[in-house]
């Protein structure tokens, strides 16, 4: 009788120790990335949000001495910078980035976007899928160049979203 006893024991203590692991799983949150850059722009870009400063990327990398590649910031980039959640890094002033020239597909649709952000003087030059996102702050694209085209379908902006001199082209 004492075997059998040992013998449902064992299971009740391993599906009680499964429990107990999937429960801590599913009540610790996941831990999000912090976006992985993987040029001097995308360095640039990450150390001037973090010091509260706005990232020109003219100012550091000037166009009489570099070409326009050594401002390109990924689309995918971007997407991990404005949909990063990850308490070790924060942006006291918002996402606030000035003449750079985006590559690759930038797709934001239905992310969540807890910051101000400002694009100025920046190329997209693939298409800007903004559809169903949430931007909990303000929207601001200032002097814009889009190649492809911008979608904003059911997209919303909790405060301001302003759109001022942009152009949509395809010369990108």
């Amino acid at each position: 009788m004492k075997s059998y006893s040992r013998f449902l024991t064992i299971p009740a203590f391993l599906f009680a120790s499964v429990l107990l692991v999937l429960g801590v799983a599913a009540v610790s949150p996941c831990r999000a990335a912090i976006p992985r850059a993987e040029s001097d722009a995308e360095r640039h870009v990450l150390e001037q949000l973090q010091r509260g400063a706005e990232a020109d990327l003219q100012k550091e990398f000037p166009s009489a001495k570099f070409s326009l590649d050594k401002r390109r910031l990924r689309g995918e980039f971007l997407k991990e910078l404005f949909t990063n959640r990850d308490p070790r890094l924060q942006f006291p002033r918002g996402i606030n980035i000035r003449h750079a020239a985006i590559s690759g597909e930038f797709d934001l649709s239905g992310a969540e976007i807890p910051y101000d952000v400002t694009m100025s003087d920046c190329i997209f030059d693939a298409f800007l899928e903004l559809s169903n996102s949430h931007f909990g702050k303000n929207l601001l694209f200032v002097s814009d160049i889009f190649g492809r085209g911008v979608v904003f379908d059911r997209g919303t902006v909790e405060q301001n979203f302003r759109a001022v001199d942009c152009n949509l082209s395809r010369r990108c």
